[in-house]
């Protein structure tokens, strides 16, 4: 049975994202231009939530962050997002070594401005939105 390890299942969704053309990040991104930055609970710290039960089965949100200059962009970003990863609001089906992975949207948190960031060179607030999607992987036997 293969090792749970969420940072491999998260990778394989910045895999699938990779095909976008902007860069995507796992837990953190430096700011500055359009990006998206994937987060998923229990990130190393026993207190956090557990991510997997005595089965060795992953049932986790994933949390995709977009960021762009305008609200517009935004809302272009998390629609092209989705349309990837969980086209019609299926479930799709991740690429993951030794798991049987899928990825389903499940909501769309919140899209705003960070008025409290001034993009160089342009004197405007980055704008960011929030979706969450549902991971689910079982090893293969």
């Amino acid at each position: 049975m293969p090792d749970l390890d969420s940072n491999l299942h998260l990778k394989a969704v910045q895999a699938e994202l990779d095909s976008l053309g902007y860069p995507v990040a796992v837990g953190f991104a430096e700011p500055g231009g359009q990006y998206a930055v994937l987060t998923a609970p229990a990130w190393g710290s026993p207190e956090e939530q557990q991510l997997a039960g005595g089965d060795q089965t992953l049932d986790i949100d994933v949390r995709v962050k977009a960021v762009t200059g305008t609200v517009d962009g935004v809302a272009i970003m998390l629609r092209d997002i989705r349309a990837l990863l969980s086209p019609s609001l299926l479930p799709h089906r991740l690429p993951t070594d030794g798991w049987e992975t899928w990825i389903r949207w499940e909501r769309s948190e919140f899209v705003d401005v960070d008025e409290s960031t001034t993009l160089p060179g342009t004197n405007r607030h980055p704008a960011f939105g929030v979706e969450t999607y549902r991971l689910t992987s079982e090893p293969i036997p």
